[in-house]
């Protein structure tokens, strides 16, 4: 069998979120092909590999005090090494690996740095590409990104912290121009965190006060209230780019927010999308119910979603995120590094379990990096 890092946690508002993904994987996607090396990345990005057969969330509720006992080891990588290190008393031990699966929501997981770290390693990495990760993390780079593409987005304009803090009326003139209601948020965070929306002056200078805590560059979008959200999955399977069903997300307020994404009805267990009685081990599961919409529109909601993927270059899966108003689309988000991988998107619909959607997913990371390595990046000169 083939060894496949299975990588989670890291510095992140959506770590706990990432843990979970993980332990979903590691519990539910049983393969034949690849066994999964648990390496589990700590709020300071600190790398530990758990090598025992017991992984569940338990092990993370005081990690600092217990990770010893629990059986995990420091891990590391090197370049070109294509090896997972792993630190012992006597003489570092490593493992050779074949693939990385993402489990990272957020932070390096979304941001292109750990595909950076595992491509120089020479290890291939599910999501990507590194420059695609970045466009999507990033959300003004987005926003040009489909400008450029010609693909509609919403109407914005943006600000530093530095502008806000000694240039707040050239902002807020900003802000008069485009016209309220606004919606205001951080650049490179994830899952509504620091969203907020201002119908006036005063609620966008209370708006400004909160982004500006979370980022130091702010987007800020003409806010449309009276709309319909929509998700499209893509993802590479064999080459060929599958495109999911249309899922009309369930949200409870103006803009979908981080409880609608993740509490939902059960505060304590953190996500909407896992029951309390489905949480066994650390692992659930969920059954999906997709959007009824218009033919028409579903069609032109996968085309979109499809084009986004492709032309930005995606690998491994992706989810778009859509803004409907009075049939007229807009590509609101794109988010590389879904919350339990989507797994739903595609399973039962295009893979019949868990463990050959995953087993697709690291097949074609493998095979976009082999890809990848063989374009020449040497040249020989003569200057030296």
């Amino acid at each position: 069998m083939k060894n496949v890092v299975l990588i989670f946690g890291g510095k992140s508002f959506e770590h706990d979120i990432s843990i979970i993904t993980a332990l979903l994987i590691y519990n539910k996607a049983k393969s034949e092909k690849y066994h999964f090396i648990p390496v589990y990345v700590t709020k300071n990005n600190e790398w530990f590999a758990y090598e025992k057969n017991n992984l569940s969330i338990k092990l993370f509720k005081d990690f600092d005090s217990t990770y010893k006992q629990n059986g995990f080891s420091k891990a590391y990588l090197k370049t070109n090494e294509k090896c997972l290190f792993i630190r012992s008393r006597l003489r570092d031990r490593k493992l050779c690996v074949d693939a990385c699966l993402n489990c990272c929501h957020g932070g390096m997981g979304e941001n292109g740095e750990l595909v950076s770290i595992f491509e120089a390693s020479g290890i291939p990495i599910s999501s990507g590409s590194m420059s695609a990760l970045a466009i999507c993390m990033d959300k003004i780079l987005t926003k040009y990104a489909l400008r450029g593409l010609n693909i509609p987005s919403i109407d914005y304009f943006t600000y530093t912290k530095d502008e806000f803090e000694n240039y707040i009326d050239l902002v807020i003139s900003r802000a008069n121009k485009l016209g309220y209601p606004l919606i205001l948020k951080p650049c490179r965070l994830g899952s509504s965190i620091g969203i907020s929306v201002a119908k006036n002056k005063d609620e966008f200078v209370e708006a400004c006060k909160v982004a500006v805590e979370f980022d130091d560059q702010i987007l800020v979008e003409k806010a449309i209230l009276d709309m319909e959200e929509y998700n499209v999955a893509c993802m590479k399977n064999g080459g060929e780019t599958l495109v999911s069903k249309v899922d009309k997300p369930t949200r409870t307020d103006e803009i979908l927010s981080f409880k609608d994404k993740y509490v939902g009805q059960n505060k304590k267990l953190g996500s909407k999308n896992i029951p309390a009685k489905n949480l066994k081990g650390g692992a659930y599961t969920q059954k999906k119910t997709f959007a009824q919409i218009d033919d028409k529109l579903e069609k032109k909601l996968q085309s979109l979603a499809k084009d986004v993927y492709e032309k930005l270059g995606l690998f491994g899966i992706a989810r778009i995120d859509f803004i409907v108003r009075k049939n007229k689309i807009y590509v609101n988000e794109i988010n590389s590094v879904p919350g339990s991988l989507g797994y739903y998107f595609f399973v039962p619909s295009h893979f019949s379990c868990m463990g050959k959607f995953v087993d697709a997913l690291i097949e074609n990371a493998i095979l976009s990096f082999s890809k990848r390595r063989e374009a020449k990046i040497e040249y020989i000169t003569k200057l030296i």
